[in-house]
């Protein structure tokens, strides 16, 4: 009787086909819904801007050195998937193999002993590193899976070059499993952080300024990757982040001018008075004589200065008496007996030839005439200027000719430049 009962459940399961049909939708819908469970996915977001451009306000523009922090900015990618069980996510990156890299000391950007910086083409003396920071996890859509806190992977280390068998370096693994009865087919987020950073690569060509787009040398780039471990073919996408950079943050606000190093003068000594001792109109030297010919009435001062850091100057004299003069060797009273026949010639220290007078240099305009050079090495250098100045007859004023008797003045003003 059971037996022909279930004959009879089978004979009318099969004289209703609709509802065979509708079985066989049902079975196909539950077959369905058994392999999206088991498709793993994983997306990138576009890139998040966590923190803009940040200067730093705190550089010492008058004493860069290399390695020297000059903006960052911290940026987010996160990753967010599906998967029906317990999965490792991969991330990893590096830069791109063959690029330009400068290591540079690491001062203050993060954890690794030095960066691996690449330099751009658009700004002088200056480099890009990507610094890893950190990894966290977080909810993503309603009713997922949540992770709250941190996982530190290589926080802190920079970016380096691709290792050249993988063609990818992998920074960290990530274990995700599901908690509080949730499955990652519900969705699962993760974010990773990279901060970049522009370092000084080379402080005697950097110039400071502003500018939009990153331009590295040598068309190099930095990447980063994400894949999930237990599903090889499943990747979360390799990221350009210098493409995602351009994108996001290409501008760089105005980066601090270089501020050159001075040397201090002693006022005392650049603005004085030179008392000359008298000299007998007849002993007067003529002009193109030697410097032992006009020793009669000589004096000696010295020009001091003191120089903080090592830099190079400049010093060039004018005739105050006669500014637009150019590369004469003697500057002229502007009054006096004796103005049209009598002027003055200056010595360098033990120099045989006289300095040379002309016009002062202004703006970017630098006289062609050789200044009077010098160069600090070290820190806190001192100089003491030595330089003699005599009485010599003006051109054409031959040494048989008079002379009047009377006060003399000359004057000169010196014009420091740091090439």
């Amino acid at each position: 009787m059971r037996i022909s009962s279930l004959k009879e459940s089978a004979r009318r399961f099969v004289a209703r086909p609709a509802k065979a049909f509708a079985f066989g939708i049902g079975f196909a819908s539950l077959v369905s819904t058994s392999a999206v469970m088991a498709q793993a996915t994983c997306v990138p977001d576009p890139l998040d801007p966590a923190r803009g451009w940040q200067v730093n306000t705190a550089l010492d523009s008058s004493d860069l050195k290399v390695g020297d922090v000059l903006a960052s900015a911290d940026v987010q990618v996160r990753y967010t998937g599906t998967f029906s069980r317990t999965f490792t996510l991969q991330l990893g990156g590096g830069i791109s193999r063959g690029a330009p890299v400068v290591a540079v000391p690491n001062r203050g950007a993060g954890n690794s002993p030095d960066l691996k910086a690449v330099p751009l083409n658009n700004i002088p003396g200056v480099g890009l590193a990507i610094v890893w920071q950190d990894v966290w996890g977080g909810r993503a859509p309603i009713n997922s899976w949540n992770y709250g806190g941190y996982i530190t992977i290589m926080n802190g280390w920079t970016f380096e070059v691709s290792n050249a068998a993988q063609g990818w370096d992998l920074f960290t693994e990530v274990a995700l499993a599901p908690r509080d009865g949730y499955t990652y087919a519900n969705g699962w987020r993760y974010t990773q952080g990279y901060r970049y950073v522009l370092v000084v690569t080379n402080p005697a060509r950097y110039e400071g300024g502003s500018f939009s787009g990153f331009q590295l040398q040598g068309g190099a780039t930095f990447w980063a990757s994400g894949a999930m471990k237990e599903a090889p073919s499943i990747t979360c996408g390799r990221r350009d982040l210098i493409a995602d950079l351009n994108t996001t943050l290409p501008t760089i606000p105005p980066l601090p001018p270089p501020v050159a190093p001075t040397c201090t003068f002693d006022q005392a000594t650049l603005n004085q008075t030179v008392p000359m001792d008298s000299a007998s109109p007849s002993r007067i030297a003529v002009q193109g004589s030697s410097r032992e010919a006009g020793a009669e009435g000589q004096a000696a001062f010295r020009l001091n200065a003191v120089c903080p850091k090592p830099k190079a100057f400049n010093l060039y004299f004018t005739d105050v008496a006669n500014p637009a003069e150019n590369a004469a060797p003697f500057i002229k009273q502007a009054a006096g007996a004796s103005k049209e026949t009598v002027g003055l010639r200056l010595f360098h220290d033990q120099d045989t030839n006289p300095l040379s007078f002309g016009v002062a240099p202004t703006g970017s305009t630098i006289p062609t005439r050789a200044p009077l050079a010098f160069n600090s090495t070290q820190d806190n250098q001192a100089f003491s200027i030595p330089l003699t100045a005599q009485y010599v007859r003006l051109p054409g004023v031959t040494s048989a000719a008079p002379i009047s008797s009377g006060p003399f003045q000359a004057r000169s003003t010196v014009t420091v430049v740091y090439p």
